[in-house]
C-alpha cells in the first residue's frame, strides 16, 4: 500500500462523521449543502495516520512528532517531543 493510503481513508472517515453529525443535526436533504457538512468536520479522531485534529473551518491541524531510538533498543522508537497547534497556539507535551 502506499503512504497515502492511511491519509485517504482518514478524508473518508471525516466525511462520514461530518455527514452523520449533518444529517443527525438538519436531516436527510442537508447532504447537498457542502458549506454545512463541513462545519461539522471540526473535531479529533484517531485515524490510521494517527491522531486527526481539524477546526471549525475544515483544515487539519498539524501534530509534529520527533522520534529516537534509546541506547540498547532494537526495534523501539520512542516518542521524544509531540508539537500541536491549536487555534494561533503552539503547544508542546
Amino acid at each position: 500500500a502506499s503512504v497515502q493510503a492511511a491519509s485517504l481513508a482518514d478524508a473518508f472517515y471525516l466525511w462520514a462523521l461530518a455527514l452523520n453529525r449533518s444529517i443527525a443535526q438538519q436531516g436527510d436533504s442537508i447532504i447537498t449543502d457542502g458549506d454545512f457538512v463541513t462545519t461539522n468536520t471540526k473535531g479529533t479522531f484517531q485515524g490510521f495516520s494517527g491522531t486527526v485534529v481539524f477546526d471549525e473551518y475544515g483544515n487539519r491541524q498539524p501534530i509534529y512528532r520527533l522520534y529516537g531510538k534509546v541506547d540498547g533498543a532494537l526495534d523501539d522508537r520512542n516518542s521524544f517531543v509531540v508539537i500541536t497547534t491549536i487555534g494561533n497556539d503552539t503547544a508542546s507535551g
